[in-house]
């Protein structure tokens, strides 16, 4: 259970790491979604996971409603993949979203600036759909900022949300022909119990 924490703790701090770029899976109307996210952060002590999403992205909607989601961690080099799955918690406007805000560089402040929310069409008002290969306006906020002038440096706060996941459960596989080794940790009674799978 250590190696997991480690792995991922490394992982907030290196975007070269494998497990820096998981994939989220969540429920839409009994339907599984799932896409890749950045890991920005790990709370040991709390066992959670956490990433900083658009508050109007699908995948927040789809949380407030079935709030279970789990994590895929899969390192190609060393052929091990990791799900974790738990409750989780969005925060909008509490101490880890302002801390995870203020911690924003300038230029990751704008994925939340944009005039239209993540997953809106982009066919609108008789727009072709030859105009697929156009910059989405989602990202217009990408735009040089010396053109738009001074900028509110709290602009877009309003769409930032923070999303974290406290792991209740984790399922370890080694892939390696070698090793074929997997673990299922539970978290019960205020500790994790390991119960070894086949694989």
């Amino acid at each position: 259970m250590q190696a997991f924490w480690d792995h991922v703790e490394v992982a907030t701090q290196d975007a070269s790491q494998p497990w820096h770029w998981p994939a989220l899976a969540t429920v839409e109307q009994g339907e599984p979604r799932v896409r890749t996210i950045v890991l920005r952060a790990i709370n040991r002590a709390e066992r959670s996971l956490i990433a900083q999403v658009h508050g109007a992205s699908p995948k927040v909607a789809q949380l407030e409603r079935q709030p279970q989601a789990e994590w895929l961690f899969y390192d190609p080099n060393l052929r091990i993949q990791v799900r974790a799955r738990g409750q989780t918690t969005l925060h909008r406007d509490d101490p880890l979203a302002n801390d995870r805000w203020q911690s924003l560089p300038k230029a990751g402040r704008k994925m939340y600036q944009g005039e239209f929310p993540p997953s809106s069409s982009r066919l609108t008002n008789g727009q072709s759909s030859s105009n697929h290969c156009q910059p989405s306006p989602f990202l217009d906020a990408r735009t040089n900022d010396a053109e738009k002038g001074p900028q509110d440096p709290n602009r877009g706060r309003d769409n930032f949300c923070v999303l974290e996941t406290q792991v209740d459960r984790i399922d370890w596989y080694d892939l390696r022909p070698a090793d074929q080794i997997r673990w299922l940790f539970k978290w019960q009674n205020s500790s994790w119990q390991a119960q070894p799978l086949v694989p």
